[in-house]
C-alpha cells in the first residue's frame, strides 16, 4: 500500500490507512464475500459493465444483497478514479456480508459492506 491509496468506504473517500471495518464483519471472519479487482487508464476503467455483471452474478452465487444499484457503485467508481492522484490505477471492489454474530448464520447479518480501494498495482 502505498500513501496516496484512497479508499471509498460509508459513502466517503478517505485514505486507506484510515479505513476501518468491524472484526464482527462475516468477510472477516468467514471469508463470506465477493470481490473485483478493476484496471483504468485515462480515467476510465477497463471493462467495467463486464466486472459489475459478474459482480452481480457472484453475489447471486451466495445469496448476498449489493447494498448498492449498479448505478451507484459506477458513480463511486468515478469519485475515487477522480479523486486520486494518477490517471491510471486499480480499484478493488469488496463486497462483504457485513456485521453479524459469531455464528455462521448470514441471516445474522443485516446490511453488506461495499468499499473500493483505489492504489497502483505493483
Amino acid at each position: 500500500m502505498n500513501q496516496q491509496a484512497l479508499c471509498w468506504i460509508n459513502n466517503k473517500i478517505i485514505a486507506a490507512h484510515e479505513a476501518q471495518i468491524s472484526v464482527f464483519d462475516h468477510g472477516l471472519l468467514y471469508g463470506d464475500g465477493i470481490f473485483e479487482g478493476l484496471r483504468f487508464y485515462s480515467n476510465k476503467v477497463f471493462k467495467m459493465e463486464a466486472h459489475l455483471q459478474r459482480l452481480q452474478q457472484s453475489a447471486a452465487a451466495i445469496s448476498l444483497n449489493i447494498p448498492l444499484s449498479m448505478q451507484q457503485i459506477q458513480l463511486a467508481i468515478q469519485q475515487i478514479i477522480e479523486k486520486y492522484p494518477s490517471d491510471s490505477g486499480y480499484l478493488r471492489l469488496v463486497v462483504t456480508r457485513g456485521v453479524g454474530s459469531l455464528g455462521i448464520d448470514p441471516l445474522k447479518c443485516l446490511k453488506a459492506n461495499l468499499f473500493i480501494i483505489d492504489d497502483e498495482l505493483v
